[in-house]
Protein backbone atom coordinates (compact mmCIF):
# COMPACT_ATOMS: atom_id res chain seq x y z
CA UNK A 1 0.00 0.00 0.00
CA UNK A 2 1.73 3.48 -0.81
CA UNK A 3 0.57 6.82 0.70
CA UNK A 4 -1.21 7.60 -2.23
CA UNK A 5 -3.48 4.95 -1.80
CA UNK A 6 -4.22 4.98 1.81
CA UNK A 7 -5.29 9.05 1.19
CA UNK A 8 -7.29 8.29 -1.64
CA UNK A 9 -9.13 5.24 0.32
CA UNK A 10 -9.77 7.42 3.30
CA UNK A 11 -11.05 10.24 0.61
CA UNK A 12 -12.97 7.52 -1.28
CA UNK A 13 -15.09 6.27 2.07
CA UNK A 14 -15.29 9.74 3.41
CA UNK A 15 -12.51 9.03 6.69
CA UNK A 16 -10.48 11.11 8.59
CA UNK A 17 -7.46 10.37 10.49
CA UNK A 18 -9.24 10.11 13.24
CA UNK A 19 -11.56 7.71 11.66
CA UNK A 20 -9.02 5.57 10.12
CA UNK A 21 -7.11 5.45 13.29
CA UNK A 22 -10.27 4.33 15.28
CA UNK A 23 -11.42 1.76 13.14
CA UNK A 24 -7.79 -0.03 12.39
CA UNK A 25 -6.10 0.92 16.09
CA UNK A 26 -2.90 2.59 14.27
CA UNK A 27 -2.03 5.85 16.04
CA UNK A 28 -3.15 8.92 14.28
CA UNK A 29 0.44 10.69 13.79
CA UNK A 30 1.67 7.15 12.26
CA UNK A 31 -1.04 7.69 9.65
CA UNK A 32 -0.56 11.09 9.27
CA UNK A 33 3.52 10.68 8.66
CA UNK A 34 2.99 7.69 6.26
CA UNK A 35 0.39 9.82 4.50
CA UNK A 36 3.21 12.75 4.06
CA UNK A 37 6.35 10.15 3.61
CA UNK A 38 7.88 11.15 7.01
CA UNK A 39 7.63 7.82 7.32
CA UNK A 40 8.14 4.34 6.01
CA UNK A 41 5.83 2.72 8.35
CA UNK A 42 6.03 -0.88 10.04
CA UNK A 43 5.11 -3.43 7.79
CA UNK A 44 2.70 -5.13 10.74
CA UNK A 45 1.00 -1.85 11.32
CA UNK A 46 0.70 -1.07 7.48
CA UNK A 47 -1.00 -4.52 6.93
CA UNK A 48 -3.29 -4.06 9.83
CA UNK A 49 -4.44 -0.90 8.16
CA UNK A 50 -4.85 -1.85 4.37
CA UNK A 51 -7.06 -5.21 6.19
CA UNK A 52 -8.79 -2.32 7.41
CA UNK A 53 -9.83 -0.02 4.12
CA UNK A 54 -10.38 -3.42 2.72
CA UNK A 55 -13.31 -4.75 4.82
CA UNK A 56 -15.16 -1.16 4.36
CA UNK A 57 -14.89 -1.66 0.69
CA UNK A 58 -11.79 -0.61 -0.73
CA UNK A 59 -9.79 -2.79 -3.58
CA UNK A 60 -6.63 -1.76 -3.69
CA UNK A 61 -5.34 -1.86 -7.87
CA UNK A 62 -1.51 -2.21 -8.31
CA UNK A 63 0.86 -0.74 -9.84
CA UNK A 64 0.95 -2.35 -13.62
CA UNK A 65 2.94 -0.44 -15.90
CA UNK A 66 0.10 2.73 -14.19
CA UNK A 67 0.17 4.64 -11.40
CA UNK A 68 -1.13 2.26 -8.34
CA UNK A 69 -4.85 3.51 -7.24
CA UNK A 70 -7.70 2.20 -5.03
CA UNK A 71 -11.82 1.90 -5.91
CA UNK A 72 -14.91 0.92 -3.80
CA UNK A 73 -16.12 -2.53 -4.45
CA UNK A 74 -19.97 -2.58 -5.44
CA UNK A 75 -22.37 -2.47 -2.58
CA UNK A 76 -23.64 -5.85 -1.72
CA UNK A 77 -26.99 -7.68 -0.43
CA UNK A 78 -26.75 -7.64 3.08
CA UNK A 79 -23.86 -4.53 3.38
CA UNK A 80 -24.30 -2.76 6.33
CA UNK A 81 -24.57 1.04 5.32
CA UNK A 82 -25.61 4.45 6.43
CA UNK A 83 -26.09 7.87 4.99
CA UNK A 84 -23.22 9.88 4.56
CA UNK A 85 -22.98 13.35 6.80
CA UNK A 86 -23.15 15.76 3.47
CA UNK A 87 -26.77 13.99 2.16
CA UNK A 88 -30.25 15.74 2.43
CA UNK A 89 -32.08 12.42 1.47
CA UNK A 90 -31.94 11.07 4.67
CA UNK A 91 -34.61 13.96 5.73
CA UNK A 92 -37.37 12.53 4.00
CA UNK A 93 -37.50 9.59 5.63
CA UNK A 94 -36.69 10.71 8.88
CA UNK A 95 -33.36 8.43 8.64
CA UNK A 96 -31.06 9.58 11.92
CA UNK A 97 -27.44 10.17 11.02
CA UNK A 98 -26.27 7.29 12.64
CA UNK A 99 -29.11 4.25 11.62
CA UNK A 100 -27.30 1.43 10.01
CA UNK A 101 -29.55 -0.16 7.41
CA UNK A 102 -29.01 -3.52 4.94
CA UNK A 103 -28.90 -3.36 1.44
CA UNK A 104 -31.35 -5.30 0.22
CA UNK A 105 -31.18 -4.38 -3.72
CA UNK A 106 -28.60 -3.59 -5.54
CA UNK A 107 -29.21 -2.09 -9.40
CA UNK A 108 -27.25 -4.42 -11.82
CA UNK A 109 -24.72 -3.25 -14.13
CA UNK A 110 -25.16 -1.47 -16.38
CA UNK A 111 -27.23 1.35 -14.47
CA UNK A 112 -30.15 2.66 -16.16
CA UNK A 113 -29.26 6.43 -16.04
CA UNK A 114 -27.93 9.00 -13.91
CA UNK A 115 -23.70 8.43 -13.01
CA UNK A 116 -24.05 5.13 -10.94
CA UNK A 117 -26.11 2.77 -9.75
CA UNK A 118 -28.86 2.62 -7.06
CA UNK A 119 -29.39 0.95 -3.79
CA UNK A 120 -32.49 0.07 -1.63
CA UNK A 121 -31.77 -0.27 1.78
CA UNK A 122 -34.20 -1.40 4.87
CA UNK A 123 -33.45 0.72 7.90
CA UNK A 124 -35.03 -1.03 11.49
CA UNK A 125 -36.56 2.49 12.03
CA UNK A 126 -38.78 1.75 8.52
CA UNK A 127 -41.69 -1.01 7.91
CA UNK A 128 -40.35 -0.71 4.26
CA UNK A 129 -37.22 -0.42 2.45
CA UNK A 130 -36.07 2.78 1.47
CA UNK A 131 -36.91 3.37 -2.17
CA UNK A 132 -33.68 2.89 -4.86
CA UNK A 133 -31.35 5.89 -4.77
CA UNK A 134 -27.71 6.32 -5.77
CA UNK A 135 -25.09 4.30 -3.91
CA UNK A 136 -23.17 8.05 -3.20
CA UNK A 137 -25.59 8.68 -0.68
CA UNK A 138 -24.63 6.09 1.45
CA UNK A 139 -21.42 4.92 3.48
CA UNK A 140 -20.03 1.20 3.98
CA UNK A 141 -20.36 0.53 7.85
CA UNK A 142 -19.80 -3.25 7.49
CA UNK A 143 -19.48 -5.95 4.55
CA UNK A 144 -22.15 -8.46 4.19
CA UNK A 145 -22.23 -11.40 5.99
CA UNK A 146 -20.26 -14.72 5.46
CA UNK A 147 -22.06 -18.02 5.35
CA UNK A 148 -20.93 -19.57 8.31
CA UNK A 149 -22.53 -15.96 10.15
CA UNK A 150 -25.74 -16.10 8.22
CA UNK A 151 -25.58 -19.74 9.88
CA UNK A 152 -24.97 -19.06 13.08
CA UNK A 153 -28.34 -16.13 12.98
CA UNK A 154 -30.20 -18.87 11.86
CA UNK A 155 -29.48 -20.70 14.64
CA UNK A 156 -30.17 -18.36 16.83
CA UNK A 157 -33.46 -17.16 14.58
CA UNK A 158 -34.71 -20.32 15.99
CA UNK A 159 -33.86 -19.73 19.81
CA UNK A 160 -31.55 -18.06 21.95
CA UNK A 161 -27.95 -19.92 22.33
CA UNK A 162 -26.18 -20.23 25.66
CA UNK A 163 -22.36 -21.06 25.96
CA UNK A 164 -21.02 -22.04 28.86
CA UNK A 165 -17.02 -21.88 29.94
CA UNK A 166 -14.16 -21.91 27.57
CA UNK A 167 -16.72 -23.53 24.55
CA UNK A 168 -15.49 -21.64 21.55
CA UNK A 169 -17.31 -18.96 20.22
CA UNK A 170 -15.83 -18.44 16.86
CA UNK A 171 -17.72 -16.27 14.40
CA UNK A 172 -19.51 -14.68 17.31
CA UNK A 173 -17.47 -11.39 17.62
CA UNK A 174 -17.95 -9.52 14.54
CA UNK A 175 -21.85 -10.21 14.84
CA UNK A 176 -21.63 -8.28 18.03
CA UNK A 177 -19.40 -5.92 16.87
CA UNK A 178 -21.61 -5.13 14.46
CA UNK A 179 -25.37 -5.23 16.04
CA UNK A 180 -26.49 -8.62 14.93
CA UNK A 181 -26.17 -10.20 17.86
CA UNK A 182 -26.48 -8.93 21.41
CA UNK A 183 -24.70 -10.83 24.67
CA UNK A 184 -25.68 -10.98 28.19
CA UNK A 185 -23.62 -12.93 31.48
CA UNK A 186 -25.85 -14.97 33.06
CA UNK A 187 -23.31 -16.26 35.67
CA UNK A 188 -19.61 -16.32 36.01
CA UNK A 189 -18.97 -19.43 33.33
CA UNK A 190 -22.28 -18.81 31.42
CA UNK A 191 -23.08 -16.23 28.63
CA UNK A 192 -26.23 -16.09 26.31
CA UNK A 193 -26.88 -15.12 22.92
CA UNK A 194 -29.28 -13.61 21.07
CA UNK A 195 -30.31 -11.76 17.84
CA UNK A 196 -31.57 -8.71 17.29
CA UNK A 197 -33.66 -6.34 15.17
CA UNK A 198 -30.35 -6.09 12.64
CA UNK A 199 -29.84 -9.57 12.53
CA UNK A 200 -33.01 -10.43 11.61
CA UNK A 201 -33.26 -7.77 8.52
CA UNK A 202 -29.83 -9.49 7.27
CA UNK A 203 -31.29 -12.30 7.27
CA UNK A 204 -34.40 -11.00 5.69
CA UNK A 205 -32.62 -9.16 2.78
CA UNK A 206 -30.65 -12.80 2.06
CA UNK A 207 -34.42 -14.50 2.06
CA UNK A 208 -36.89 -11.34 1.06
CA UNK A 209 -40.36 -12.62 1.26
Amino acid sequence: MQPEQMRAARAALNWSLDDLATASGVHRNTLSNFETRKYDGEPEKLAMVKRTLESAGVIFIEENGEAAGVRLRRFQLGDLVRFRPQTRVRFNYNIAADEVGTVVEVEPHPPLMGPTYMISVKFPSCERPLPRVFRFEYELVQTALTTEEISLLHQLQDKDCTISGNKPRQGLRRLIDGGYVVEMSLNISDTIYSITETGQAALAARNPP
